[in-house]
């Protein structure tokens, strides 16, 4: 039950986070009109939900056969945050720069 509500979750996510397919939308839309539009969504949410399930099922295949994968994966994503961390709190060079 947890790896469905995980998956439906992930599945969630991606559906809200806009992006190139929020602009597609609103063109189809304005161009052609809601039914098309309504079609365009349809066409997006089949391939999100694709997409989402054929990355899970790799990644969970790929952690099964080679257990070390997932640590590796797991320190790539903790150095990312870190990364951003650090990049937040650094000034701007341009700010510092014009405040002089």
């Amino acid at each position: 039950m947890d790896e469905k509500l995980l998956y439906l979750t992930a599945l969630t996510m991606i559906y809200l986070m806009p992006g190139p397919d929020m602009i597609l939308l609103l063109q189809t839309g304005a161009r052609q009109g809601r039914r098309a539009a309504l079609a365009t969504v349809l066409g997006l949410a089949v391939a999100r939900a694709c997409h989402v399930t054929l990355a899970a099922v790799g990644l969970a295949t790929l952690f099964k056969v080679l257990p070390w994968t997932f640590e590796v994966v797991k320190y790539t994503g903790a150095a990312y945050l870190l990364w951003l961390g650090v990049k937040m709190f650094r000034p701007v060079a341009g700010a510092v720069q014009g405040q002089g």
